[in-house]
């Protein structure tokens, strides 16, 4: 186990950690018992078991009653940076991409959407809300509002398993130019995780995006809700250009 000026139970979470990240342990495999790690770590029981109980509440690792503690499941890998599709994503990363419609209407959009999309007053939108899921594990709840006028009709076409952003460019000629994206920390209420299927509290992603065309008109504004034990987000930075990489674009649809 490495050696560092810290807490022996910060020592044994990093080393563990570690092993992890290095694929030592995979996803799904079954930790060494606390006695175990103690024994083969030389330290105590004790320490071992904060560094566990850390790690669980990171994510990486989860525990069943009365057997262990497991390497939880890896973590799907966002990149804000560039404009791509959650379907492309995901399968990039050996997972089914899925969709499940929770709501979807044609409405008026209250003002801040309304200023947002740019529309006159008495313009609708559709507001489409779905699940998005990751070999069937829920792994985001996603909000988009749309101009009704830019892709008509497609509320009526079935959304479930499909990517938006595929229907919107192939079915409706839109060209994809950029994205303005706000990405923060939140804590789920109870409907927004009994939908993610985490306990009510937890943390999660709260990520907003205006999207605009090539002619720099908006054509959607979205909030999407990620599970914060299974996402993580990579952003390059570049030196004299600000910290773009949060508002070029954006994983979506």
């Amino acid at each position: 186990m490495p050696q560092a000026f810290d807490t022996v139970h910060n020592q044994v979470q990093n080393y563990l950690r570690e092993c992890i990240r290095s694929g030592t342990y995979k996803p799904g495999d079954r930790l060494p018992s606390e006695r175990d790690l103690a024994r083969s770590l030389d330290v105590s029981r004790g320490s071992v078991r904060i560094a566990l109980r850390n790690l669980e509440q990171e994510g990486m690792l989860q525990r069943v009653e009365r057997v262990g503690y497991f390497v939880g499941p890896s973590k799907l890998v966002y990149e804000p940076g560039r404009l791509a599709t959650f379907t492309g994503t995901i399968r990039g990363e050996g997972y089914r991409p899925g969709a499940r419609v929770l709501q979807v209407r044609e409405e008026l959009p209250g003002r801040e959407i309304r200023e947002y999309l740019r529309l006159p007053v008495g313009k609708t939108i559709y507001f489409i809300q779905r699940l998005r899921l990751a070999s069937g594990r829920p792994a985001i709840i996603e909000t988009v509002y749309l101009p009704s006028d830019l892709c008509p009709g497609i509320i009526s076409i079935d959304l479930n398993d499909r990517s938006l952003w595929g229907l919107m460019t192939g079915e409706y000629g839109i060209e994809l130019g950029r994205a303005e994206i706000h990405l923060s920390l939140m804590t789920l209420n109870a409907e927004q995780a009994r939908l993610l299927e985490v306990p009510a509290g937890s943390p999660a992603f709260l990520l907003t995006r205006l999207t605009f065309d090539r002619q720099d008109v908006p054509i959607e504004f979205d909030h999407e809700i990620y599970r914060g034990d299974i996402s993580e987000f990579h952003i390059q930075a570049v030196a004299g250009h600000g910290v773009g990489g949060l508002n070029n674009g954006h994983t979506h649809s």
